[in-house]
């Protein structure tokens, strides 16, 4: 049952997300669109995911690890206009994209685990929805709608215990599987918490079509 809520409850409750934003198709605006668009990713991926398993299925995550940091990034290059700012989200793509490949035909190989990617991914987007989140708190007045508040939130508490699992990846093949699972449910768990955050996120774009 453990196994079965991380593996198949949560990535199928990618779905309410989804579902809540068609319903709300004639309100999105751009960050809504992107958005969309990272989810059908990630739903796509986790079938792929499954009618793969039992089978060497490593290549498509180095893939997806590359199509999701760049769906996230131009999320997040979304919420600034500073031209300093979109050209380092256009430079993290880039160098994000050559570091894949590196790891990937050169340090590694597409049939084990792309370790250090995930990693650096994970930790790169947590750190930027702290600092837009931490700019907004720290101002006396809100600059992020709700939708982009949810949505920032939702990244942050997903990621940032996505990197520590990462990190630690070669110290959970060590310990025991129940303590394994264990991580791996309090990560899915939060998971869960992000799509809830999402389909909330939709759900406020109904009143405002600007996303407020």
């Amino acid at each position: 049952m453990s196994r079965m809520y991380h593996t198949v409850i949560v990535p199928a409750m990618g779905l309410l997300p989804i579902i809540v934003s068609l319903i709300r198709l004639k309100y999105w605006n751009e960050q809504a669109r992107i958005l969309f668009l990272y989810l059908g990713l990630s739903f796509t991926f986790n079938i792929i995911a499954k009618l793969t398993a039992g089978s060497n299925n490593l290549p498509y995550l180095h893939l997806y690890t590359v199509l999701e940091f760049t769906i996230v990034c131009l999320f997040l290059k979304s919420f600034s206009k500073d031209r300093r700012h979109r050209l380092l989200f256009n430079a993290l793509i880039a160098g994000f994209f050559a570091l894949s490949l590196w790891y990937a035909f050169i340090k590694e190989s597409l049939f084990v685990f792309n370790k250090i990617p995930r990693f650096l991914d994970s930790l790169i987007i947590s750190v930027i929805c702290l600092y837009y989140l931490m700019k907004d708190l720290g101002s006396t007045v809100s600059n992020l709608s709700r939708f982009q508040f949810l949505t920032l939130a939702g990244l942050l508490f997903y990621y940032s215990t996505s990197s520590a699992l990462f990190g630690l990846s070669d110290m959970l093949i060590k310990v025991p599987k129940s303590v394994a699972d264990l991580f791996w449910n309090i990560h899915a768990s939060l998971n869960l918490l992000m799509y809830i955050f999402f389909a909330i996120a939709f759900y406020s774009l109904k009143n405002l079509q600007n996303g407020r």
